[in-house]
């Protein structure tokens, strides 16, 4: 029994992402059935709606997109790969003042990447990202501003870069006890830098961010 420690290699998380939205797979999925009801009735809500799918979603391997009406059903829904996912132009514009969710499925998701944040632009009320720990929530106040939000997360990742490559480095120097155990370690260490960054700079820009850990993660 032990762990091994930098015969994984040194893996660094790209601040900016390299798959971005740009050409990311489309696939439209039917929404019956992604909106529970209470039993003998026909009544929802987001909360409801939310708790379902991200509890639903925690065993897919590819990422889903959901759009939710005012009154918390499911009204678009879209399939990407196990990186990205995209939706069409006519969802672009109706998810104006609408609440947008999708999964992160890797071991360890984390938050949002800069192709998250730029779907800010849409208008959306709330922006999630679901993960086996837990779902991050960027919420849009009338002061929004996504743009401005965007020009810094890019200013700032050159920074937010040095940092991951400096934590990728200390984390191949531990002892692991599998490959999974390294890469989902790694992946939270690195990942933590854009949270933090997240943490200290989206009220500027007219938005609400948190994260909500699950109980059973």
């Amino acid at each position: 029994m032990g762990g091994r420690g930098s015969s994984f290699g040194v893996e660094i998380i790209a601040a900016v992402s390299p798959y971005g939205s740009q050409g990311a797979e489309i696939q439209e999925l039917n929404v019956a059935g992604m909106t529970p009801m209470d039993r003998g009735s026909r009544f929802t809500n987001a909360e409801k709606t939310l708790d379902y799918l991200e509890r639903k979603k925690l065993q897919e391997t590819r990422e889903q997109v959901q759009v939710l009406d005012d009154y918390g059903y499911v009204t678009r829904a879209f399939q990407g790969d196990e990186h990205s996912c995209a939706v069409d132009d006519k969802t672009q514009q109706y998810a104006r003042g609408k609440i947008v969710t999708h999964n992160h499925p890797s071991e360890y998701g984390g938050t949002f990447s800069d192709a998250d944040i730029s779907f800010l632009s849409l208008g959306m009320k709330e922006l999630r990202a679901s993960a086996k720990e837990g779902t991050y929530s960027i919420k849009a106040k009338k002061n929004a501003n996504p743009h401005g939000l965007m020009k810094a997360y890019l200013r700032s990742a050159p920074r937010m870069q040095d940092a991951m490559r400096e934590i990728a480095l200390e984390m191949a120097r531990k002892k692991y006890t599998s490959k999974k155990a390294y890469e989902k370690a790694n992946r939270k260490a690195q990942l933590e830098v854009i949270h933090n960054w997240y943490q200290r700079n989206v009220k500027r820009y007219g938005f609400e961010y948190n994260f909500y850990p699950r109980e059973d993660a």
